[in-house]
């Protein structure tokens, strides 16, 4: 297995199935809860990452799109936009996170 630590940021996540896609090194890594060795946790639900966060994962030799060690990096990614402006679009895709607290 992989162990090169990569870093990248989360553009998908599906809270309720586990898993979601994170923009890394020009291309899109799976990510899978069950890899997630330090991310958001709440009470006693699997843990989980939300769309912006940065993380760093290696991958698998098998399938190297696939991320294990998943670790969730206190920084951002980058500062955040002015007040008033637009998020920026992360090679065309808008975030997305429907990890809300309203949906629970």
């Amino acid at each position: 297995m992989n162990n090169t630590e990569m870093r990248g940021t989360v553009i998908w996540w599906n809270r309720q199935k586990g898993y979601g896609i994170a923009d890394a090194e020009d291309k899109q890594i799976l990510l899978h809860h069950t890899q997630i060795t330090n991310g958001h946790e709440r009470g006693e639900e699997k843990p989980y990452l939300r769309g912006g966060d940065s993380i760093g994962f290696g991958t698998h030799d098998v399938n190297p799109n696939i991320a294990k060690n998943i670790v969730l990096h206190s920084t951002p990614p980058c500062s955040p936009p002015p007040q008033g402006e637009t998020p920026p679009r992360i090679r065309g895709a808008q975030l997305y996170d429907d990890s809300t607290d309203e949906e629970y």
